[in-house]
């Protein structure tokens, strides 16, 4: 697990001044595919701040610093406070098209995920960005999208008791998690 309030793909978290690296970082992007990755202010392969590292000896990520440890499943999340600290859209889509290929190579057979954020946010972005990683490498089937679409985008909008805020309350996650949930098993399925 690699969470942080106010994170996002290239945004540092916990709120301002934001001591907390953003997940990806990417710096000066073009394109949907370019940018340079800023490997000091990002964390997707650090376990803490003193810039431990999460990637065994074969550069696998490691739960304890040992081989044969990788993850069977990363689910990424991330948009919402990408789009809230009005980050470049290309620096957004060149994070998780690079980060894919990062996670990739760091976990050979796990099971990745992106999950549209419920508001839409950068949606055609993440959308685009697991397309081309998809085209780069039509092998790789374990690469999939969960997007509940542009409804529960609606449903936000609206007072009806399932948000907090800007995140989802305890009743919110509950009714995300069962639409999720089954989408995860049927990916994992597969």
């Amino acid at each position: 697990m690699n969470a942080c309030g106010w994170s996002g793909c290239i945004n540092r978290g916990d709120a301002p001044p934001g001591d907390v690296p953003g997940y990806y970082t990417i710096r000066n992007s073009t394109n949907e595919i370019g940018g340079q990755y800023d490997d000091a202010a990002s964390r997707w392969n650090k376990i803490d701040g003193n810039n431990h590292s999460l990637l065994d000896s074969r550069g696998h990520i490691s739960a304890y610093g040992q081989t044969g440890q990788e993850p069977s499943m990363i689910m990424i999340n991330y948009g919402t406070n990408d789009i809230l600290h009005k980050s470049n859209p290309s620096d957004t889509a060149a994070s998780i098209t690079q980060c894919l290929a990062a996670l990739r190579a760091s976990a050979p057979n796990a099971r990745i995920i992106i999950l549209i954020p419920f508001g839409q946010y950068y949606a055609k972005e993440l959308k685009g960005s697991v397309e081309a990683r998809k085209k780069a490498r039509p092998a790789d089937a374990r690469i999939a999208i969960i997007d509940l679409g542009p409804e529960v985008a609606k449903n936000l909008e609206v007072p009806n008791g399932l948000m907090g805020g800007l995140h989802p309350n305890d009743r919110g996650h509950a009714n995300f998690a069962a639409a999720i949930i089954p989408q995860m098993v049927k990916l994992l399925e597969n």
